[in-house]
């Protein structure tokens, strides 16, 4: 008798402690989800922010470039040479850059910086 109680008991303990470690797991797990679920509308969210002010800027930057047709057209028009004559972008001067030279913005920089014996004497230097 005494036996039948006590895994009665410990049975009944088992199968409760059991059902409560699903249910954390399930808690826990569902939890989870709506913690992923709120970080994806959360990036989203920014994403569609960022959209937004790159197509302002760009809009900004379409009516500006108009402006700045406009104004050299009628420039032209009434006999004004505009300066310079032939705007260039700042990625184009650098595309003739490098044609010209052969030689890429970075290696350019390469050549001009110091040479490690350089940096080593300058820093004996520094040091007395």
């Amino acid at each position: 008798m005494t036996e039948t109680v006590i895994t009665f008991i410990v049975g009944g303990g088992l199968a409760a402690l059991l059902t409560q470690f699903g249910r954390v797991i399930r808690s826990l797990r569902s939890g989870a989800r709506a913690t992923t679920r709120e970080v994806i509308q959360d990036l989203a969210a920014a994403r569609d922010e960022a959209e937004e002010r790159e197509a302002e800027l760009r809009r900004d930057k379409d009516y500006w470039r108009n402006v700045a047709g406009s104004y050299g057209y009628l420039l032209r028009r009434n006999g004004i040479t505009p300066d310079p004559v032939e705007p260039r972008s700042p990625s184009e001067a650098r595309l003739d850059r490098e044609r010209r030279d052969g030689k890429s913005a970075r290696q350019r920089r390469a050549e001009r910086a110091p040479t490690t014996e350089e940096i080593e004497e300058a820093a004996e230097q520094g040091g007395e």
